[in-house]
């Protein structure tokens, strides 16, 4: 029997001429279509203005050539320094590759924003930003999720426990709660859906006889971050509890809180995170430990003990470490707050400090750790200041009738580069 021979077969539609083959026909002119009969896909012969090429129409939903609504084509995901001539609010961007689309939102010179399916999807926010000549594309988890990849690929992921709850005094003196553990990790991950876990703050003490309740751990792509140890209320000998970071104590006599509780020292570089600190022989909590520094001790009749600073160089140096958690809007910086949008420089920040100590009689109560650490009140003030939402902040210690030391939810924060 002979060999049937495969002929190009062209036929006529109100938008062009259409070729029907197994193989693209050669010699094309702009606009030609071409339906590939062993695939069902149609293709038109489309330019960029920098290169020609076979632009699929069908199964991206792209459009044709002459209204298809693709002004900008490239090989890459866009970023916030995708620009181009006549980019607008509006601007549709094909990334032939992968055949999916964006459209640009935000036309800002350098930093627009582009909306579409990337590779990665889940959390609870997206972003993207661009530090060292890469682009990231970075996803904000603040509750339980799920994580999914399109393809393997090599994510980073910052993973903040949820903070300890502070002690609660009868008089007045307890311990600050301890951060969040906090650990920054890159793994490389298979295609598909991963689950992510955020913990929750550990809920502050009511008695004076009950440490604050731990914070919850925190878990994304393999790796777990512990939850920071419950602060000691004002009995005697009560230990503050240990975890990610560990929680101060109300007295001396008892022990403080341990940090980096399971140790992770092993596979990372850096503890989780930092001891309590103790409270003084008198009337003053020790703060509870932070990311970065252990919960300071209280002093005397003085003041109670600040809470450890949280973390400001995880992914390698402060000035990314910024950038990263700005990005993302997350993390703090001394007076506990983001004022500033994306692109703003915003100096040294820092995530997942500890909670401050109380104090009894008319003296000064700890300060909560830089990062999200609660803020205990000093006798006679209005109020405390509570750990900081979504940063893992240690509770503070609470003097009754002044509130009390809620510990901060954790967060996880995944990223990957644009390319």
């Amino acid at each position: 029997m002979a060999r049937l021979r495969t002929q190009y077969s062209t036929v006529t539609s109100s938008a062009g001429s259409v070729v029907a083959s197994t193989t693209a026909p050669t010699s094309p002119h702009v606009g030609l279509r071409w339906y590939n009969t062993a695939t069902g896909v149609t293709y038109q012969w489309t330019s960029d203005g920098a290169s020609n090429f076979w632009l699929d129409i069908s199964s991206g939903g792209i459009g044709t050539s002459a209204a298809r609504g693709v002004d900008f084509v490239g090989d890459t995901d866009p970023h916030l320094a995708t620009n181009g001539t006549g980019l607008a609010v509006g601007s549709t961007y094909y990334n032939r590759e992968k055949n999916t689309h964006f459209v640009c939102t935000n036309a800002t010179t350098g930093a627009n924003v582009w909306v579409g399916r990337y590779a990665g999807a889940g959390g609870d926010e997206q972003y993207t930003y661009s530090h060292g000549g890469t682009n990231y594309r970075i996803h904000v988890f603040k509750n339980n999720g799920n994580f999914c990849m399109e393809d393997a690929s090599s994510c980073n992921a910052l993973i903040v426990a949820g903070g300890g709850g502070g002690g609660w005094g009868n008089g007045g003196r307890a311990g600050g709660g301890g951060a969040g553990g906090l650990r920054w990790k890159t793994a490389s991950i298979a295609a598909g859906i991963t689950s992510v876990v955020v913990g929750k703050g550990g809920a502050g003490s009511t008695s004076g006889t009950k440490q604050g309740k731990d914070g919850g751990d925190s878990s994304a792509i393999g790796f777990t971050s512990s939850g920071g140890g419950g602060g000691s209320a004002a009995a005697t000998n009560q230990h503050g509890r240990s975890g990610g970071s560990g929680g101060g104590t109300a007295i001396n006599t008892s022990a403080v809180g341990t940090g980096n509780t399971p140790s992770t020292t092993s596979a990372d570089s850096v503890p989780q995170g930092f001891s309590g600190g103790a409270g003084s022989s008198a009337w003053a909590g020790g703060g509870g430990g932070g990311a970065a520094a252990a919960g300071g001790t209280g002093s005397g009749t003085a003041s109670g003990g600040n809470g450890g600073d949280g973390s400001s160089t995880f992914v390698g140096d402060a000035a990314t470490t910024a950038a990263f958690l700005w990005a993302a809007k997350a993390g703090t910086n001394a007076s506990n707050a983001l004022t500033s949008g994306l692109g703003s420089n915003p100096g040294t920040l820092y995530i997942a400090g500890g909670g401050g100590g109380s104090t009894d009689a008319t003296n000064t109560a700890g300060h909560g750790g830089k990062g999200g650490g609660g803020t205990s009140a000093d006798v006679g003030a209005a109020g405390s200041i509570p750990a900081l939402a979504n940063t893992g902040g240690g509770g503070q210690g609470q003097k009754s009738g002044y509130g009390i030391g809620h510990g901060a939810d954790g967060i996880v924060i995944i990223r990957y580069a644009i390319t």
